[in-house]
């Protein structure tokens, strides 16, 4: 079968949503560099808050597969940031 199993190594020790953080990350740096305030307002106002929501979302449909599993998985791991959110 090619289902796909619970994923809780690699960067998925630290956050449950790297590639959300990431892009994040990435957004804010391109706003730095290129000196845009404009571009940062709407990285922060805008596409941070629908990574967020994304991820929320996500989990609703994580928990229906793993049920439990998933939700002691929560439990120890952060959403976003490693140690803090």
């Amino acid at each position: 079968s090619d289902q796909t199993g619970l994923i809780t190594s690699g960067p998925y020790r630290l956050v449950r949503h790297p590639i959300y953080l990431g892009l994040s990350l990435l957004a804010i740096g391109q706003a730095v560099a290129f000196d845009s305030a404009p571009a940062l307002l709407i990285v922060l106002t805008c596409v941070i808050p629908s990574f967020v929501w994304r991820a929320f979302e996500e989990e609703r449909v994580l928990v229906s597969v793993f049920g439990e599993r998933y939700v002691a998985y929560r439990k120890q791991t952060k959403m976003f940031v490693p140690y803090v959110l």
